[in-house]
């Protein structure tokens, strides 16, 4: 079985290095959490483009119908109404495909503001593990040296002028 002292020191150092593992665990999921969502980012990008693309071929099958019907009817597709009708098709359209891009636009720039504070949060946990871990060096550190001042000085009272910090963690109070 293990002294009360040799106890205490072990426990310090896993304590620690578990708090430090921690933050570095975090660290990595938010890391991995922002790849994630940058790709999310990206495939919104994509898909919007994708949809601007079938929005342009729609307005332009309806404006292509459109002439067709003005030409059945035995009207000009160049000159009055016809003309103002196209543009409207084609004005419309146009405005439906940047929309399109725009609402594409905001779901990327979402997914690229989670990455952002995924990579934020992941920061910091790392930060307050490693803190954690000084703190708790620190406490065990403060706890074994009021322990081994007290050690030594019963141990010069009792004759012995060089005890020992081996002879501490074996057996020392």
């Amino acid at each position: 079985m293990c002294e009360p002292n040799t106890l205490l020191l072990i426990g310090t150092l896993i304590s620690a290095g578990a708090s430090a593992q921690q933050g570095a665990a975090a660290d990595a999921a938010g890391k991995a959490n922002a790849q994630i969502q940058q790709i999310m980012a990206d495939d919104a990008r994509d898909r919007g483009e994708a949809a601007v693309e079938q929005q342009r071929i729609k307005t332009a099958q309806i404006k292509g119908k459109q002439a067709a019907t003005f030409g059945a009817g035995g009207g000009e597709i160049n000159t009055g109404g016809a003309v103002s009708i196209l543009a409207d098709t084609a004005q419309f359209g146009e405005l439906d495909a940047l929309t399109i891009r725009a609402n594409a636009e905001r779901e990327a720039f979402a997914f690229e503001s989670g990455a952002a504070i995924s990579l934020a949060e992941g920061r910091n946990a790392r930060t307050t593990g490693f803190l954690q871990a000084g703190g708790t060096l620190l406490t065990g550190g403060s706890e074994l040296s009021s322990r081994w001042k007290l050690f030594k000085k019963t141990q010069i009272a009792a004759g012995n002028q060089n005890p020992s910090f081996t002879s501490f963690l074996l057996g020392g109070p």
